[in-house]
């Protein structure tokens, strides 16, 4: 997967989206929650500020506004993707397994050849990444994007592609139990990533993506406080 991925929704939108997809709507960050302001059509890139749904402290699933990689102790680099394969052995993510979000996304970018192209739901539908969230050696707040092998029909592009919670069939408007499942912290690592390792993709196309500047990375505003 690259490191880039496309998040073009206003708040109502997406509150709208996730309520459909999880089966009940997300609390969204303080004074977003009834907006219907637009959200630029915003590029996410490593270390930018992005919405990832998670459970918070008090056991409700919220967006939260969060960092995209935390730093890598070798080098200080940003680990913004993490291999499905190698989860449950890497020290690096290991410790967050049982800390699992999910990170919404219109499309994800991939380089080919001199262009770009962009990768998202046949129908157009919202994606939900499959990732983890935690706190790096200082204490900040971070998310990774888990990856795997890429489905048959874009493996020509990437080998790799983001795990996504959506699943085989299931529609933007249609609650996925799957989603519920991943985010809720008594389903036990093991088997979450079992079942995401088996969970088949849903139809992907791919689009020649556009060179607009994004206007801002930071789409949310502040981060609430103690939702991570």
């Amino acid at each position: 997967m690259c490191s880039r991925y496309e998040l073009s929704v206003n708040a109502a939108e997406l509150k709208a989206m996730l309520a459909r997809m999880l089966g009940a709507p997300p609390a969204l960050p303080p004074g977003l929650a009834d907006t219907a302001a637009v959200v630029p059509t915003a590029v996410v890139r490593p270390t930018d500020r992005a919405p990832v749904v998670l459970v918070d402290n008090q056991g409700a699933i919220v967006v939260a506004r969060v960092p995209w990689g935390w730093p890598a102790p070798w080098d200080g680099s940003p680990l913004f993707n993490a291999r499905i394969e190698r989860l449950d052995e890497a020290p690096s993510f290991r410790p967050h397994l049982g800390r699992r979000c999910l990170v919404p996304a219109t499309a994800w970018l991939e380089g080919r050849g001199q262009g770009r192209l962009r990768l998202g739901l046949a129908d157009g539908g919202l994606v939900l990444m499959a990732g983890l969230y935690g706190r790096d050696a200082a204490g900040r707040p971070a998310f990774t994007v888990i990856t795997r092998a890429a489905a048959p029909a874009i493996a020509h592009i990437h080998p790799r592609m983001p795990a996504l919670a959506n699943g085989d069939g299931a529609a933007d408007s249609h609650a996925h139990p799957f989603a519920g499942l991943w985010l809720d912290p008594s389903t036990g690592a093991a088997e979450a990533l079992a079942r995401l390792a088996a969970l088949p993709p849903p139809a992907l196309i791919a689009h020649a993506a556009t060179d607009a500047a994004p206007a801002t990375p930071d789409l949310f505003g502040a981060a609430p406080g103690g939702q991570t």
